[in-house]
């Protein structure tokens, strides 16, 4: 912007209605005290036309007011009262003695005022305008053109003087209007620095407080008395205590009893003075389940290094675990792949051979009794043994599943009748399927699906040790991205500590079968791009939930995800 240039916007009419507000004052006080000054001369004065003066420019005031409140141009009414300015005090000159009037002062306040609202450039043309009313004021009353005021006469003062006056009134109009509109200008560069700096140091200082409230991981500090100095809001909302936080109170009676291994270990730090750089404690959220917080502890020392505190850092990294646990489910599955590839032709084809060959001989001996017996529980075993390979090689089969077009309520009922086909299966266990009445359709592979539901079947039909129920409900998702499939058994349960490891290859709780069955059903629904889940209470239920996204695509973007 340059020097000189006017200023604008807020800034003007800030000064503007200002310069209004204060101008009707100044002008009464000076004018004012100059009538009392007058009265107390020797020379009587007509005080007269004076009082005009102040109720001219009183006037003027308010009539710029009102062109202000009426939407004129708030510069160009500032122009014009600093011109009508000029032009009453060089009246109050005229009327307060002319060449000798003090009053000729008054210019100056009006060279002043245009430097401060226009600059440079409105200070010299104030000074301008002031010189020339000044000028042709001298000029008339010299030459009489202008009659003096009543009770005043001319002064006898030669020509050379006059104009000296006139000479040096103008020379300090224009220094003091340089000289204002240099120190306006600057004031307005540096109050706009002054904006600036403050305006970016806003925008650029977080307060540690800011900092700490948005970090993305949940703070809590605590004195040498375990009472609470400082938490954030993650931390309210990781420990889901939100509101029960409060300072200076102490922590573990401020905490549930739920998140108590936080509570132990942040206190430990305390009392010990220990810290770790990285470790884990399991906290229960409001819903029962399990959340790993992963904790990083420190213990505070103040300016002579005396200790007097312990700040735990902390995050969720529930599903960071969750990932490292598929991570090695997959690890483990992968090295089973290739053990199965080389069973199946090591043991397979032997198996084949050995079968054959009793068969052949239990036709030829015509055994009886106790030798037959035998004989046919070589042919048992040697199929269960067969049914064994088929299943590792089930499992570590890596060819992509074919999708087609799928009505599910077909591949429920075939898997259900499969499995009521199956030795596992017993008369006092009911199976009850609840599908939905129109159809349900989706992209998969119906073979596997229907292995996986055969297999979620024997589960449950060996987890029944008496009589029982298995349930199973088929749905779409509230957003209708994916079919459901839950598969609900009244036996014996999963135990916690089973838990972890029932998706893992040759483990049976039950000590039943090859510890395949769930393995297999993992990994066709992670081959769809699905999930499942488990809820189990030992002793009254065990219920596996299947998500098979409907469509292709679904499926692909969530295989996509999870390899991400």
């Amino acid at each position: 912007m340059r020097r000189d240039s006017p200023l604008t916007g807020r800034e003007t009419a800030g000064r503007i209605a200002w310069l209004l507000a204060g101008r009707p004052l100044v002008v009464s006080v000076i004018l004012g005290t100059g009538i009392i000054i007058l009265n107390l001369g020797e020379t009587p004065v007509s005080l007269l036309p004076l009082y005009l003066l102040i109720g001219a420019s009183c006037a003027l005031s308010i009539g710029s007011w009102l062109a202000l409140l009426m939407g004129v141009s708030a510069l160009g009414t500032l122009y014009v009262q600093l011109v009508a300015d000029i032009v009453l005090e060089t009246g109050i000159i005229h009327f307060t003695g002319g060449p000798e009037s003090s009053f000729s002062l008054l210019y100056f306040l009006t060279i002043i005022c245009g430097s401060i609202v226009f600059s440079v450039r409105g200070g010299l043309v104030m000074a301008c305008l002031s010189g020339l009313a000044y000028g042709l004021l001298l000029w008339g009353e010299r030459s009489g053109v202008m009659p003096f005021a009543a009770g005043l006469t001319a002064l006898d003062m030669p020509g050379a003087h006059i104009f000296l006056r006139a000479y040096l009134h103008v020379l300090f109009f224009f220094l003091v209007a340089a000289l204002s509109g240099y120190l306006s200008e600057r004031l307005r560069v540096s109050g706009v620095e002054l904006k600036q700096i403050v305006r970016e140091l806003h925008e650029a200082r977080l307060t540690t407080d800011d900092i700490l409230q948005n970090m993305g991981s949940g703070l809590v500090t605590v004195d040498l008395d375990g009472k609470i100095v400082y938490f954030n809001r993650n931390a309210e909302l990781l420990l889901e205590c939100a509101g029960r936080l409060h300072h200076d109170e102490v922590l573990g009676a401020e905490l549930p009893e739920r998140v108590a291994p936080f509570r132990d270990h942040l206190m430990s730090v305390v009392r010990d003075g220990t810290e770790e750089v990285r470790a884990e404690v399991d906290i229960q959220t409001e819903g029962g389940s399990t959340r790993s917080l992963g904790l990083s502890t420190t213990v505070l020392y103040d300016r002579e290094g005396r200790r007097h505190g312990a700040m735990a850092v902390f995050r969720d990294i529930t599903q960071v675990k969750e990932i490292e646990e598929r991570l090695r489910l997959a690890d483990r599955m992968a090295a089973l792949g290739e053990l199965a590839a080389g069973i199946a032709h090591e043991i397979r084809n032997p198996m084949g051979s050995i079968r054959g060959c009793i068969e052949m001989l239990a036709d030829d001996l015509q055994l009886r009794g106790e030798h037959k017996r035998l004989m046919e529980l070589i042919i048992k075993e040697s199929d269960r043994l067969n049914d064994t390979i088929d299943n590792f090689l089930r499992f570590a089969r890596s060819t992509p599943p074919a999708f087609y077009d799928v009505d599910i309520s077909g591949v429920v009922d075939d898997a259900i009748r499969l499995a009521e086909a199956h030795p596992a299966y017993r008369n006092e266990i009911r199976v009850e399927c609840a599908v939905s009445s129109r159809p349900i359709h989706l992209e998969a592979d119906p073979e596997r699906v229907r292995q996986a539901l055969f297999n979620l079947l024997l589960n449950a039909f060996r987890a029944i040790k008496g009589s029982g129920t298995v349930r199973i409900e088929v749905s779409v998702s509230p957003d209708e991205s994916a079919l459901v499939i839950a598969c609900e058994d009244d036996g014996v349960g999963i135990s916690p500590e089973e838990h972890p490891r029932i998706f893992e290859p040759f483990y049976s709780g039950s000590g039943e079968g090859t510890g395949l069955g769930l393995a297999i059903v993992h990994r066709i629904v992670e081959e769809h791009g699905g999930t499942i889940s488990v809820q189990s209470k030992p002793n009254e239920y065990t219920r596996f939930v299947l998500a098979l996204p409907l469509t292709r695509r679904e499926a692909f973007a969530q295989i996509g995800d999870s390899e991400s």
